[in-house]
This record gives structure tokens, sequence and C-alpha cells, in this order.
């Protein structure tokens, strides 16, 4: 996933592939510059999508997870990227089960790994690795 627009439309197929036909209530945690929630929107899923520094427009709210007013419940709540930058991350955990997401009181470890190729003093390419379905199912949403 070297370049950043594969990466995102990888993102992006992944997300709707999970979430499945609309219309679904989403809400994106930490949405950055908007791209996966317009995606989500454009094919028909009704989303909100919050960040301190989001874009300007109908779906997107400049709020933090801890302070969010979205209205809940959401049928999915997708954070990418986002919550290593939670300077409280249980709370943040709570805030996203009381969006609709029930928390189990367990402890989650994530784990991921990046890798770049630097050419001329720019990032060329970058891949990562994540264990999404680990954590998924340290949360209780996956069967083990």
């Amino acid at each position: 996933m070297g370049e950043p627009a594969g990466w995102q439309r990888s993102v992006e197929e992944f997300v709707l592939t999970q979430i499945g036909d609309p219309p679904a209530k989403v809400l994106e945690v930490g949405c950055g510059e908007g791209e996966l929630a317009r995606a989500l929107a454009c094919v028909g899923h009704s989303v909100t999508a919050i960040d301190p520094r989001a874009p300007e427009g109908p779906i997107f709210r400049r709020e933090r997870i801890e302070e969010s007013s979205a209205p809940a419940p959401f049928d999915h709540v997708v954070a990418i990227l986002s919550l290593h930058h939670v300077e409280d991350l249980g709370m943040a955990l709570g805030s996203i089960a009381d969006l609709g997401i029930p928390p189990t009181g367990e402890r989650v470890a994530a784990q991921q790994s990046h890798w770049f190729r630097v050419a001329d003093g720019k990032v060329a390419e970058h891949w990562a690795v994540r264990d999404a379905l680990g954590m998924m199912r340290q949360l209780g949403v996956m069967p083990s």
C-alpha cells in the first residue's frame, strides 16, 4: 500500500465490506480530511464524522470523542489511525460504548507495524500491518 490514494481505497473497500449495505448509521472517530466519511455517505450510509479539525460540511463535527454530542446510537463506529491520539483511551472507549457498542471491561492490546521506504528525503512507500481481528476478539465483538 505504497501510495496514499491506494491505501485510502483499500481502507474504504474494507470498511464498506464490514458495514454492508446501506443504510446504516455510522460514526467515524478521527475523520481527518473526511475521505472515508464522504465515501460512506456517497453510497447511502447516514454518517457523522468527528475530529477536532474536521472539514466543513453537514456530516462533520469539530469535536473530540471524549466530548462528542453525536446523536446515538450508531450501528457502526469506525476509528482508523485515530485512537492513538486520544489522551484518555478508557474515557474514549467509554464514549464509543455510549454511542452504540457496549463496553467489555477488558483491557485491549492493539498491535501494528509500519515500514517506510524513503527516497530523496521523502516517504516513497508505506506498508502497515495491523491485527484488527485480534483487537475485535479482545473486545468481544468477534468470536475467538
